[in-house]
């Protein structure tokens, strides 16, 4: 990252600069996370775990308690609350995997569960979740039936039918592929269909 203020020069000689702007690089790993707590708004304490000292329970059970005492004094809303919480619990999952305090920590917000999951962000979270699990299961009941039917053909048409990403597509198939009986006719039905 180059070092502040960051300058795009203008189009023309002696034009202003395009972008012109300065900002401060906060190395985290080097703040102490209990100076990271002290500060002012709420929203940065999420990232206590990333610094120095960070990677300890007591931190985490800090942000979380600072984070309901800000919404109680209604410093944030109850929305921000919600992503505040899916922040913390997604920096303290990632910092602290492996470590002696990881199941400790995923037990605390399991207690904050319904709170954090209301959030758009976990919300966004678990519709992918739930789209690329509807799409494995087409995938994986089309190649079920290929298998059962013409198990010679699998090798063949499972890289054509992993590579179809339309759930709806790969239903259609299914469905047409049920009134197949012949394997030059199935394999025709999948090696001609769009990806």
């Amino acid at each position: 990252m180059p070092p502040p203020p960051l300058r795009w020069p203008g189009l023309h000689k002696g034009e202003a600069d395009t972008l012109s702007f300065s900002y401060r690089v906060v190395k985290l790993w080097e703040v102490a996370a209990e100076d990271l707590l002290c500060l002012d708004p709420p929203g940065i304490w999420p990232l206590a775990p990333l610094c120095r000292g960070g990677r300890r329970y007591e931190i985490v059970e800090r942000v979380i308690t600072g984070l309901e005492q800000a919404q109680r004094r209604q410093r944030i809303s109850e929305q921000q609350l919600r992503d505040l919480l899916a922040h913390a619990k997604t920096l303290a999952s990632l910092t602290f995997q492996g470590h002696v305090d990881s199941s400790r920590v995923h037990r605390r917000f399991e207690m904050l569960r319904e709170i954090y999951r209301e959030s758009p962000a976990v919300q966004e979270w678990l519709a992918e979740g739930r789209a690329e699990g509807r799409l494995l299961t087409e995938q994986e009941l089309v190649l079920s039936l290929l298998a059962r039917r013409f198990p010679a053909l699998v090798p063949e048409l499972e890289p054509h039918i992993r590579a179809l990403q339309d759930p709806d597509h790969l239903r259609a198939l299914l469905l047409a592929f049920c009134d197949t009986f012949d394997p030059e006719a199935a394999r025709t039905l999948f090696l001609t269909t769009d990806l």
